[in-house]
């Protein structure tokens, strides 16, 4: 598995493949004849530091290797191998790609987006930061999160209540505090949620739902 480039739609489908295919293979009793690599350009397998820590360790858990920091040049099919800009190469026999994700061409031509066609947005206010009579929402904002369902729920609340305030002329008093949350398969039917925001990592703990083994904590995930 190999993510060319930040951002993409869903910050941890990539974990969640290797963690499904880890499980497959398990299960047709021919894990230990395949290998399996996270490539990635983070830092590690997550964008905050307290989950990187924890997934970094399922991985390990599960044997599954991470390489950090590889920025993806070009794919080598004839020798069957990635290349990084920096000239690390990895092999591959099998490789699954998440590609570039750019924004839409129409931002491009409208003045709205930036180098990767995304709307600029003020990550507090929702509001263009070009057109002030324009509130950006889900997948076209360049807000500093990830592009997830969750993120355009939560933002759906503070844009409603700026856009009526801006209508009505009154200062725009809602913030946006970056909220997402992920739930994540990690395998053998079980999973994880994790909730965070600009400013607060997933923080330990599980979540008391009668009756299920959903999991918060990402310290007790296995």
């Amino acid at each position: 598995m190999c993510i060319s480039e930040i951002p993409y739609k869903c910050p941890v489908a990539p974990l969640e493949f290797v963690f499904l295919a880890e499980a497959y293979f398990t299960k047709k009793g021919i894990r230990e004849k395949v290998k399996i690599t996270y490539v990635t350009p983070m830092s590690g397998a997550f964008t905050k530091p307290v989950a990187t820590k924890m997934l970094s360790a399922l991985l390990e858990e599960k044997n599954i290797s991470i390489i950090p920091e590889f920025y993806l040049e070009s794919v080598d099919n004839d020798n069957k191998k990635i290349l990084s800009y920096d000239g690390q190469e990895v092999p591959f026999d099998i490789l699954t790609i998440v590609p570039v994700n750019m924004g839409n061409e129409m931002v491009k031509r409208s003045g709205l987006g930036d180098d990767m066609n995304y709307a600029k947005t003020d990550k507090y206010t929702l509001q263009s930061k070009d057109f002030e009579n324009i509130f950006v929402i889900g997948d076209a904002a360049n807000l500093p999160t990830s592009k997830a369902g969750s993120v355009a729920h939560f933002a759906a609340e503070i844009l409603t209540e700026n856009f009526l305030s801006a209508i009505e002329g009154r200062p725009m008093k809602a913030k946006f505090d970056g909220h997402a949350n992920c739930y994540i398969e990690t395998g053998y039917g079980k999973g994880a949620l994790i909730d965070f925001n600009y400013d607060t990592e997933p923080l330990p703990g599980t979540f008391p739902l009668l009756g299920s083994d959903l999991l918060v904590c990402l310290k007790i995930l296995r």
